[in-house]
């Protein structure tokens, strides 16, 4: 481990530490101490102190759109390129709209695909391409 990466874990977990002990605990998500005196003495007389715990905001994950839910629940992968739509082939990595209709386009001029392997004929899909979206896909006649 270099030492700039040492000290940046070192300066790292000082203020952490410093938040728990000054009660910034917004900073890491964790609630909030407070102290509050209930009363009760000690032995020497003096009030002694407690620690209550006090609810912060639930931290959640935006919702999803009806859109994205559809998707997630209903299009299984691998998909059939010769019947997947141009919106289902969008989902797939480093396609976006203007290379999933060419795709459709292609399909329309030869027909139906005989082999994954031809979408590399498809301007814009390079083997880098084909490989992120080969265990993706499949051809069915």
């Amino acid at each position: 481990m270099s030492f700039r990466t040492k000290v940046v874990a070192f300066g790292t977990s000082l203020l952490l530490l410093a938040a728990v002990v000054l009660g910034y605990t917004n900073l890491i998500g964790q609630p909030k101490l407070h102290s509050t005196s209930q009363g009760s003495t000690a032995p020497h007389g003096k009030p002694t102190k407690f620690w209550q715990l006090s609810a912060t905001p639930e931290r959640t994950l935006p919702p999803l759109d009806s859109e994205q839910e559809k998707a997630a629940v209903i299009l299984p992968f691998p998909l059939n390129l010769n019947s997947a739509s141009q919106r289902e082939l969008e989902l797939l990595p480093g396609i976006g709209p203007v290379l999933a209709e060419r795709i459709v386009n292609y399909r329309d001029e030869i027909g139906d695909f005989t082999s994954v392997d031809q979408l590399i004929e498809v301007k814009g899909i390079g083997l880098k391409k084909l490989a992120a979206i080969r265990e993706l896909v499949f051809v069915e006649p």
